[in-house]
């Protein structure tokens, strides 16, 4: 019982057909094995005390969120064209929301913390404002004479997707 407690561990929830979440909780677990009768009741310390026993982690150690949207992979591919081929008449921002701790660094921020840097030229500013009035002449400078980013990712293999993998990273 303790090796099918183990393997299902090892499972997704998408391999079950369940969308609400991408990742097992020991309680949705135990839930889950009741559920399927593969043990009559099973409590989270017994749970986690198996689990930790045969070295199964349920959680995943990179940070992955799935999506449950029916229509994400037809959205990736809009987002995808638009950095592809941005419109004339106006700029693509993208933003990469990191669930509810923050916003995900992207390389709009990684560039902004790098010109931040190279705009204050290691020096120490006696204020804010000089700070940020030296950041902002070198966002100004470099608007004049930056090019558009595009072809996001022109190799990767998310380009192909016809239909959304359960774990993607």
């Amino acid at each position: 019982m303790r090796d099918h407690i183990c393997l299902i561990a090892r499972t997704f929830p998408a391999d079950w057909k369940i969308s609400a979440f991408s990742t097992w909780s020991l309680t949705k677990l135990a839930e889950h094995l009741v559920k399927w009768n593969v043990v009559p009741a099973v409590s989270r310390e017994t749970l986690r005390r198996i689990l930790r026993e045969r070295r199964v982690s349920w959680q995943i150690s990179t940070t992955w969120k799935s999506s449950n949207d029916p229509d994400f992979i037809a959205k990736m591919h809009r987002i995808l064209a638009l950095h592809d081929s941005p419109p004339t008449d106006g700029r693509v921002v993208c933003v990469d929301e990191f669930g509810p701790l923050n916003l995900m660094p992207t390389w709009i921020e990684s560039e902004f913390a790098a010109l931040h840097y190279f705009a204050l030229n290691g020096t120490d500013h006696p204020s804010h404002g000089e700070q940020n009035a030296a950041t902002g002449a070198y966002v100004r400078w470099r608007n004049v004479r930056v090019e558009p980013k595009t072809s996001f990712a022109p190799d990767s293999p998310i380009r192909t997707w016809t239909e959304y993998p359960a774990k993607a990273a």
